[in-house]
């Protein structure tokens, strides 16, 4: 298994006491650290084709493990394919040739414990896997 690299990405944002209660802060950052930032980074894979592989370890108080194949070619598209419909907060590191991202929320509010490893593959892998 590759080692956890950099964080790239913390979600929230830190709060400032400029920032509080401003809801325009929020849609600033997400879209810039999601549907930019993030979208940058998938695209600065070496082996980026657009389709990804993702594997879950502790999901959600039930704490079971899963994975699926998925067609992402934004930051958003990636983000709402793995994570649960719910408040989310979430650190995205570097991770082999993909990212690792610790997910809380209301069913798993320990950080450390929900897990999702994605990594780009082959149009062919998705398609024989979807």
């Amino acid at each position: 298994m590759a080692k956890l690299g950099k964080l790239l990405i913390e979600w929230p944002p830190e709060i400032t006491s400029e920032s509080e209660g401003d809801d325009l802060f929020f849609e600033d950052e997400w879209d810039y650290l999601i549907n930019d930032y993030l979208t940058k980074l998938m695209r600065a894979r070496k082996s980026y084709t657009g389709y990804w592989k993702a594997s879950v370890e502790g999901f959600g108080w039930r704490n079971t493990s899963g994975q699926k194949v998925i067609k992402a070619l934004t930051g958003l598209n990636l983000m709402g394919a793995i994570l649960p419909d719910t408040d989310n907060s979430f650190r995205i590191y570097q991770y082999g040739s993909g990212f690792a991202v610790n997910n809380v929320h209301h069913d798993s509010p320990m950080w450390g414990k929900e897990w999702y490893y994605i990594k780009p593959i082959a149009q062919s892998t998705y398609e024989k896997n979807s």
